[in-house]
């Protein structure tokens, strides 16, 4: 009671909830459960204070929620007309209580929240003592500015991957996952293609391997599908986010410059070069003990999700044939997904060989790059001064304040 008694003293500023929870971090699993609320609180406080720059998708989203202001659910789905219901649920409710900094709070809370929930309970599960090394390598690597700003796609990832960690692992098939499989698909259409990876890995043997292998022509199966208008009049719901998935798959792993400033800037950049380095460095890495593990373990469940990992973090290695900026986005479910994995395989000290304390020293020296490298790239969609005086000033009670203002006047 005294840890969460602190807890909701240290919300009253978004640093000291931060700091509050790096203590409890640091004390071990056991604390950092208790007031892993505050630290997921903490880092939607951090979002909720964020002003976009420039032209990141955030910025876009901003404009949506603003011309959602007045209209009802019913008229925010007819302008919108993209299928993806759950979106337009979340954007009218923002434009409803006029607080469009809610959109990169959620998406905070959801990634960092499903984040580490899974790193929390593998580490119980597995009894593990390395939750302070293998969390600070997710904070690290996962692209703090860029997840924020890019709302839908990670965080329908993230709540996809819980979904996956609570059927595959922990065993729990009921409404709740059942829903984390279906809700995210609608909020952005690629969560389709992390369901299919998830249905993919039901399967065994020759099929799997064979599917898997197809894995690395992704961005020409993609091609094939634009290119023939396979799913172009599907019927349906389904129907159509089929073909918006394919539509939008397609614009991400395709768009070489030719139209597009933001491309010809990625792929001029030395620091993206640099960042798609390290997280296909990251995606070998996490391979390798994916694979470890999977040799190790006798358990069909814990088996299956190393299989799922691997297929996400190779998807990651298949976008190296892109000139876009899309690889970030399954490196960074890659390293979501991780904390299981690598639970597992520091569990006391069980793989202690030389090559692995190299190839573990390496993770954590990508995850810093990258880390720093996130920061280098997210100046120019940031004013840190402003921001960090911001967010110094935000607290969970000025937020529920000004939600609950907003609905009476």
């Amino acid at each position: 009671m005294a840890a969460i008694g602190l807890g909701l003293i240290a919300l009253i500023s978004t640093p000291i909830s931060l700091v509050y929870s790096i203590f409890g971090l640091c004390n071990g699993r056991n604390l950092f459960k208790k007031i892993f609320p505050v630290y997921v609180l903490g880092m939607g406080l951090l979002a909720y204070a964020y002003t976009p720059l420039g032209t990141p998708d955030l910025v876009r989203y901003f404009e949506i929620i603003d011309r959602c202001k007045g209209l009802s659910l019913l008229e925010v789905i007819r302008m919108l007309n993209d299928g993806l219901w759950v979106e337009n649920i979340i954007y009218w409710l923002v434009a409803a209580v006029n607080m469009p900094h809610l959109l990169p709070f959620f998406a905070a809370i959801t990634v960092y929240g499903s984040m580490g929930y899974i790193a929390i309970d593998a580490a119980e599960r597995f009894d593990s003592n390395r939750i302070l090394i293998i969390y600070l390598f997710q904070i690290m690597a996962v692209p703090f500015i860029g997840t924020i700003s890019n709302v839908r796609n990670i965080s329908a990832f993230a709540l996809i991957i819980l979904a996956v960690y609570r059927d595959m692992v922990q065993k729990k098939r009921d409404i709740v996952t059942i829903l984390l499989y279906i809700l995210p698909c609608f909020w952005h259409s690629m969560g389709f293609f992390l369901v299919l990876t998830r249905l993919i890995c039901l399967l065994s043997g020759v099929i799997f391997v064979i599917l898997a292998g197809i894995l690395i022509f992704t961005p020409q199966f993609i091609t094939l599908l634009y290119t023939n208008n396979i799913f172009h009049n599907a019927p349906g719901t389904i129907g159509r986010m089929l073909n918006l998935f394919v539509q939008q798959a397609y614009g991400y792993m395709n768009d070489r410059g030719q139209n597009s400033t933001w491309t010809r800037s990625v792929m001029n950049s030395g620091s993206f070069r640099l960042q798609r380095i390290a997280f296909f460095a990251i995606a070998i890495i996490i391979i390798y003990f994916s694979i470890k593990h999977y040799r190790q373990t006798e358990t069909e469940y814990d088996r299956k999700y190393d299989l799922f990992a691997i297929f996400i973090a190779g998807i990651t290695l298949a976008c190296n044939v892109t000139e876009t900026t899309v690889y970030w986005r399954f490196g960074t479910a890659t390293i979501i997904a991780s904390g299981p994995i690598l639970n597992s395989i520091f569990i006391n000290n069980k793989y202690s060989s030389i090559i692995d304390k190299i190839i573990s020293f390496l993770l954590l020296v990508c995850a810093f790059v990258l880390m720093l490298l996130n920061i280098r790239i997210s100046r120019i969609n940031i004013d840190y001064g402003e921001y960090f005086s911001t967010a110094f000033i935000t607290s969970i009670y000025s937020v529920i304040a000004q939600l609950f203002w907003n609905l009476l006047v």
